[in-house]
């Protein structure tokens, strides 16, 4: 019997996912030590049952956090500075664990392990830095110069862990020496950029195969997923389509063939293509950029400017004449240093209608002949005898070559590790914890005493009005007047979230006091008094916001039946704790379906 056939079963070419059905509780072999459910979560405080699985540890990495970090700005009032905190600590705490999950999906993976075993040993830097990737574009980038892999804030676990894998492939390639310069022809260049973009690409198709597969080292009942698939698939459909079809050849671990098979299709991927001639030509504009105006300037202008438009001028000329000098990428030397998992398979490619030497690897989409223009008269505009801008006439597409879409075949298979549907409540769930006195789990008892509360409250009249009544209840119940943010707490971390109209009064003139104090009291590298469960239900209520809802009472329907917006309290606390929230909801960023390289 194979080692496929063993592992997965007789029907295992045909049929990928779901993992087999165990016969019992798994049992740790080897590296698999790890016991989890099916969304990896760590089974820690409970008998491990036939539906959990064996998994790796995760890999150790250098965690640089959320930049910059948090600093309170003297030019704002308490209140704004407040917000900026409360942001900060909410985007700090999502980022840190979709981190976490990201890294032990890609542990789960041969080739994940092994870059960022190799990351760790270079002395990289994982980091989640928004400003930065924004100003790029990119969900994430590979700043090789100063050893650090910037990601911007993910949707989900399974979104950070391909963008970390792209990253991570970059990390390697340029180590291989893969990058290109003011120097290298757009031929040359254009190629070279395709390349390491479709390789990252490539990259991350093995991360979702190996991810479906699972290691042939690796136990019968080992984690598996289709989370990274379902990313893949959305974000670069043609080369989804292929991976799927390779999926026999990576089962067989050929890996070196399930990429030859996947690249090509990145060329089909013409929205990306586009992406990345746009890039090439920002990064040629900043340092070729239209001078005419500098150059009337310079001759016409007032004595005490010419100079500094005569010294713009003389740069941009000076990298007008470093353009193009080099026609060092070719299919020939890209080659021997296109790697995945380590081992080259450009070969491979050969004689299957596809050649990194043909015109269609550096052929323009249609709209890169209009940018290049651009350029071709900033440099004639330095360099007017100049044949430089003819070498920007590179080949157009003639015809879009994308493939007719199909269906992903594991959009069934979603988890917690993808984005989830949003709800404004959701009920305590968990049911480990540490082992109180009576032998019950803590989160088990409090998910047990808050949801039987809930269904026997009868009174008021929203949802929202009965678990205000509950939580008041339970806190009373327990003492918690003197403890309202550790009996809070026990609920959020049990996986209460709910409109702030929720929530009593003492609860929120807390929250909001330690909030207010994390400021006043700011010293730069010292944490804020809010608890990372609190950051996720501060989260929750900035999502409401950002959704149109209303963080308070959910919709104005739901403020209007409620008798606890009607009991004649105040609702100063809560429009404080409303105040701590974004103004204005931050646009959900586009699919970007490619990552840029720094």
């Amino acid at each position: 019997m194979s080692w496929l056939k063993k592992i997965f079963g007789q029907a295992a070419r045909k049929s990928y996912f779901p993992p087999p059905i165990a016969d019992g509780p798994p049992q740790p072999e080897g590296y698999w030590s790890m016991i989890v459910d099916e969304n990896g979560e760590a089974v820690t405080n409970r008998p491990p049952t036939a539906t959990d699985f064996l998994a790796r540890r995760p890999i150790d990495y250098i965690d640089g956090g959320t930049q910059p970090a948090f600093k309170k700005d003297p030019l704002l009032n308490e209140r704004e500075n407040t917000k900026n905190l409360v942001d900060y600590e909410i985007r700090s705490q999502k980022n840190k664990e979709h981190l976490q999950k990201a890294v032990f999906l890609l542990s789960q993976t041969d080739d994940g392990a092994r870059l960022l075993s190799k990351a760790k040993q270079m002395e990289f830097r994982l980091v989640f830095n928004d400003d930065l990737c924004k100003e790029r574009n990119a969900s994430g980038l590979c700043d090789y110069a100063n050893k650090q892999i910037p990601l911007a804030s993910g949707s989900s676990a399974a979104n950070v862990a391909l963008t970390l894998k792209h990253e991570l492939q970059h990390m390697e390639d340029i180590k291989n020496g893969m990058r290109y310069g003011l120097s290298d022809t757009p031929r040359s260049a254009i190629l070279l950029d395709r390349v390491l973009e479709g390789n990252a690409r490539v990259s991350e198709a093995v991360a979702a195969a190996e991810a479906l597969l699972g290691s042939p080292q690796g136990p019968a009942r080992q984690f598996r997923t289709a989370a990274l698939f379902n990313e893949f698939w959305r974000a670069c459909p043609q080369m989804a389509q292929e991976a799927q079809s390779a999926l026999p050849q990576a089962a067989e671990n050929k890996w070196t063939t399930f990429a030859a098979k996947v690249l090509p299709a990145y060329f089909r991927e013409t929205a990306t293509l586009a992406l990345y001639e746009r890039d090439y030509f920002k990064f040629i504009d900043k340092y070729v950029p239209d001078t005419s105006n500098s150059i009337k300037a310079a001759k016409d202008g007032d004595y005490q400017h010419r100079a500094a438009h005569q010294r713009y001028v003389d740069s941009a000329r000076n990298n007008a004449n470093t353009l193009f000098t080099q026609d060092r990428w070719n299919a020939e030397n890209i080659a021997p240093l296109l790697t995945i998992r380590g081992i080259p398979y450009m070969k491979e490619i050969t004689g299957k209608g596809f050649s990194l030497a043909s015109e269609t690897a550096t052929a323009l989409t249609a709209t890169g002949p209009a940018l290049f223009e651009k350029l071709k008269q900033n440099i004639r505009t330095v360099l007017p005898e100049s044949d430089k801008p003819a070498l920007l006439d590179l080949p157009v597409q003639k015809s879009a070559l994308a493939l007719p879409a199909l269906p992903n075949p594991y959009t069934g298979y979603t988890s917690k590790l993808e984005t989830e549907a949003f709800a404004a409540i959701q009920m305590p769930h968990r049911l480990d914890g540490s082992r109180l006195s009576n032998g019950q789990r803590s989160h088990e008892s409090t998910t047990q005493l808050f949801n039987d509360a809930f269904k026997a409250m009868k009174s008021g009249a929203t949802d929202t009005d009965r678990i205000h009544y509950v939580i008041n209840s339970y806190l009373h119940q327990n003492a918690g007047v003197a403890n309202v943010r550790g009996l809070v707490g026990n609920l959020l971390e049990a996986g209460l979230r709910a409109p702030i109209g929720a929530f009593p009064e003492k609860y929120l003139v807390d929250l909001r006091a330690r909030a207010t104090l994390s400021v006043r009291l700011f010293k730069e590298g010292q944490a804020s008094d809010i608890s990372p469960k609190e950051a996720k239900l501060l989260d929750h209520w900035q999502q409401m916001k950002d959704k149109g809802m209303d963080p308070v009472w959910i919709d104005a329907a739901n403020k209007q039946a409620s008798w606890v917006a009607k009991d004649g309290r105040s609702d100063f606390y809560e429009k404080e704790v409303l105040g701590y929230l974004k103004d204005k909801p931050v646009a959900e960023k586009a699919a970007i379906p490619a990552q840029k390289r720094q």
